[in-house]
């Protein structure tokens, strides 16, 4: 979440909560922005989307905008899943 607050003035940046495959089933978050670039803040490294897809077998959960992310994480006073996710 830090990584939205200091980079956030960046267009169509979105919070992804969903699921990596690799090792079995786990649950995730990571930042995509523009078309093509994913930021996976706990592997600290920046990724083609269509690679990171392929290779860590991700699975899209739910998206949130910048600010709709933000306000969930000030409100709740944690990353998430946030009860909208079920």
């Amino acid at each position: 979440m830090e990584y939205l607050i200091e980079y956030g003035n960046i267009p169509e940046i979105f919070l992804i909560h969903g699921e990596l495959r690799f090792a079995g089933i786990v649950p995730h978050a990571w930042i995509e922005f523009s078309e093509d670039v994913i930021f996976d803040g706990t592997l600290q490294r920046y990724y083609q989307k269509a690679c990171y897809y392929s290779r860590l077998l991700a699975r899209k959960l739910k998206s949130y905008p910048l600010e709709v992310a933000l306000r969930k994480w000030t409100n709740s006073g944690h990353y998430g899943p946030w009860a909208d996710e079920g």
